[in-house]
């Protein structure tokens, strides 16, 4: 049985995937973003940046939690 019968990643996985990706994007824009600014300026925009990067460890945690315990679809060939 295994991972025959399943042909694609749940919604969940998919969503955390994304929800990720877009997270790390976001941070990598902030930290250009702010790359000129003065440090008095920067530092509410680096408080997001921080709070971004927590939430990606926290997610990350969280999807390979989800992936220890549900079922991934085959590799294609």
């Amino acid at each position: 049985m295994g991972n025959a019968n399943i042909r694609k990643y749940s919604k969940g996985a998919i969503a955390l995937h994304w929800i990720i990706a877009a997270l790390v994007i976001a941070n990598i824009g902030l930290a250009e973003f702010t790359e000129d600014m003065t440090r008095e300026a920067r530092g509410p925009f680096m408080d997001v940046h921080k709070s971004f990067g927590i939430c990606v460890l926290f997610l990350t945690f969280l999807r390979i939690g989800w992936r220890w315990t549900h079922k991934t679809p085959r590799a294609a060939r």
